[in-house]
């Protein structure tokens, strides 16, 4: 009987095994007639930030049959993709209800003790009393502030920032308006005035806001001349990948500031002046590396922690030499649809070649297989008359790990790849002896190699053969189309686990249906 038994395990078809890592592991064990003998060790393996955040999109197509099953069942009705990220967003943050807020007047907002926290510690400055005669020049700018702020919500202290910016739009006139009123004040209100410049508090915020003061535009550095070492900087920040936000980290400045002698700029200094001129270089280089040769392009969307979707264009050149894979465009898309996909190409072949595009030059196209996709491939083959589009499925399975969960849980489990294999090996000497049980499931080839690669003891115990499900799928859709057609239908849930379970059932399915012998 043990010869005759199986072992199962989840699929993971078209992978790298150079490029890609296991996330989770787990088995079960049958026997001849496909009935469960005993189920093995359910493991999710912990992975580094870097290997998780080097995961891609997914591909609709042939992962997003939970979004189309929710638009058959309900219509019009059903939740966009975008509003899924945004409702996954508000409940990551702590949100407990889909009920909307309770709304008056006024905008509400939601308080917990974080937020009351940030409230508690900010400091009031001493202010000098109120008089009639104080108030004229006081309303005679408040309100341009109130018509901004009014009936606002602010979540960010850069949101407030921005929107109390609306000060600066006051006219030279209106400046000279206020001086003038302020001349008519009585000398006794000029005095309260006057000790409230004098105060403490006031020269320590008015020397404070003189040092974190940002340059402008126009003046970048104390000199006419841009400063070496702030491109430098923003350079180096740019290729290590290092946002610039950073920057307001006051050791990370501190630190800066004391090893290089320098003093150090803004992040909003660094963004308006330095890096577009960066950004400028960085395309010439690859201009200047592409030149008139033939190209691939690969289009991508995913969403950013905002929930917007950003479409990233990656080319790299077709030689008989390996190319790097060159990130040329990325930009936010409105829809993500076949239209948004080709504005986003041709915008990419625009500023790779900003003097004519060489449409005879862009020989491959290369994205998921979503519909929007092939749509988008179509309509770009007429511009580009040498264009192949092909199309992949093997990102989609790290949009579908992040989907379900099984990024978090690799991110925060403690099992090692050395310990998933230990308890798979203890777990297999139990039931079956060594090289006599085959490994089957759905495109269990791919699993093989894996295995090979990050589980060699459990790979040496099995036997050398494999029993694939996805081939006698593949005979019976050619064979028998009538059986095809009432195989079970799959959950789904692209869990290691369930997912075997599934691979049992449809075999069991087809031995009964379609591997029928006559007695």
């Amino acid at each position: 009987m043990t010869q005759n038994r199986s072992k199962h395990v989840n699929k993971m078809t078209g992978l790298e095994v150079t490029d890609h890592h296991i996330l989770e592991v787990a088995c079960l064990i049958t026997d001849s007639e496909l009935n469960i003998v005993a189920e093995g060790p359910d493991l999710i393996i912990h992975q580094s930030d870097e290997i998780l955040q080097s995961m891609n999109g997914w591909s609709k197509e042939h992962h997003g049959q939970t979004l189309r099953l929710l638009e058959e069942a309900y219509g019009e009705a059903a939740m966009k993709k975008t509003e899924v990220y945004a409702w996954h967003k508000r409940f990551s943050g702590g949100r407990d209800s889909i009920k909307d807020d309770v709304r008056s007047g006024r905008p509400t907002t939601v308080t917990n003790e974080a937020i009351a926290q940030r409230v508690r510690n900010i400091t009031a400055l001493d202010h000098p009393p109120y008089s009639p005669d104080l108030s004229p020049p006081d309303y005679f700018l408040f309100p341009r502030l109130k018509s901004h702020l009014k009936g606002r919500r602010f979540n960010a202290e850069e949101v407030i920032a921005n929107a109390t910016r609306a000060l600066r739009r006051v006219s030279r006139n209106g400046f000279q308006e206020l001086y003038t009123r302020w001349q008519k004040l009585s000398s006794t209100q000029k005095f309260l005035v006057q000790q409230h410049i004098t105060t403490s508090k006031h020269q320590a915020n008015k020397q404070l806001n003189s040092k974190q003061r940002q340059l402008f535009l126009t003046q970048p550095t104390t000199s006419n001349v841009r400063s070496e070492f702030n491109i430098d900087l923003c350079r180096s920040l740019i290729s290590a990948d290092i946002p610039l936000y950073k920057l307001k980290n006051k050791v990370f400045r501190e630190f800066l500031e004391k090893y290089t002698q320098h003093t150090i700029p803004d992040e909003s200094t660094l963004r308006k002046t330095y890096a577009p001129s960066i950004y400028d270089e960085t395309i010439q280089k690859i201009r200047d590396e592409i030149k008139d040769s033939s190209i691939w392009v690969s289009i991508d969307e995913t969403p950013d922690k905002e929930g917007r979707l950003v479409g990233n264009v990656v080319i790299g050149l077709l030689s008989e030499q390996y190319s790097e894979r060159i990130l040329l465009h990325c930009d936010v898309l409105e829809k993500c649809n076949n239209k948004t996909i080709v504005k986003l190409f041709n915008e990419a072949m625009g500023i790779l070649w900003p003097k004519g595009i060489m449409y005879d030059n862009v020989l491959f196209f290369i994205s998921d297989a979503a519909p929007y996709m092939v749509k988008a491939g179509q309509a770009l083959s007429v511009v580009y008359p040498k264009l192949t589009h092909f199309t992949c499925v093997a990102h989609a399975f790290h949009r579908v790990a992040e989907v379900s969960g099984l990024t978090t849980a690799s991110k925060n489990s403690k099992i090692t790849i050395e310990d998933a294999e230990k308890q798979l090996l203890d777990f297999l000497k139990t039931y079956i002896p060594p090289g006599k049980c085959p490994l089957a499931g759905n495109s269990v080839y791919m699993d093989r190699t894996f295995m090979r690669r990050y589980l060699p003891q459990v790979d040496n115990y099995l036997h050398y053969r494999i029993v694939d499900v996805s081939t006698v799928k593949e005979l019976c859709r050619r064979w028998c189309p009538s059986v095809y057609a009432k195989a079970p239908t799959k959950v789904l849930s692209h869990r290691a686990l369930s997912d075997i379970k599934e691979s049992v059932t449809e075999l069991q399915y087809y031995k009964s249906s379609f591997l029928k012998a006559d007695e």
